[in-house]
Order: C-alpha cells, then structure tokens, then sequence
C-alpha cells in the first residue's frame, strides 16, 4: 500500500463465508499512531466473496512512516458463536511516496 494515497487494503477471512461475519474489527498499530477499522461500516466493506475492503484515506496513511513495521491484528465474530475467530497478528509496510500531506492537501 502507497503512503499518502486512498487505498483499499483487502483483508481475505479464509475458511469462512464473509456473509456469517457479523462484526469484525482491526487495527494497525505503529508506535504512538493507530488507525482501527470496524466492519460493517462505510471504511470497511465485503469485496468479491472472501475479503473485507479496509478503505484508507491518505490522511489515515500519513499517521505512519513509510519502510517501517506496522502491526496489524483483528477480531472477528462470527454468527451463532460466542467466541471470536483464532486470528493470528501481523505487520504490513507502506511504500513512500514522492508527495507531501501538504501537497495532496492543495489538490
């Protein structure tokens, strides 16, 4: 995913029917700076049949810095269980860009 853009992120739930999700919910994490998406919602959205879209908005991008770790772990609930899925954590890293907040701000 490329700093200071809109990106949608695809989050694929494998060996589960996105539509028996009833609530999800993620977060990135690095350092001081966390962005957390909860699903369904207008930021988080089912793509194709197995994925949630997580839609980041370059402001959301630019809270991390480019080249580095960001943490990511979710929970997710499924219908008819009262526990959450066993998901492991994970990191992502952004690639940088060659434009500034205050450039894509002008625009």
């Amino acid at each position: 995913m490329k700093k200071l853009t809109n990106a949608i992120l695809p989050v694929r739930i494998g060996g589960v029917d996105i539509s028996s999700i009833t609530y999800a919910k993620f977060k990135f994490k690095q350092g001081s700076s966390s962005k957390v998406f909860v699903y369904p919602s207008d930021d988080a959205t089912v793509i194709g049949r197995c994925a949630i879209g997580l839609h980041f908005k370059p402001e959301d991008t630019a809270m991390f810095d480019a080249d580095k770790a960001v943490e990511f772990d979710s929970l997710i609930k499924v219908n008819d269980s009262p526990n959450f899925l066993d998901t492991k954590p994970s990191t992502i890293k952004l690639t940088p860009t060659l434009f500034t907040i205050e450039e894509i701000d002008d625009d």
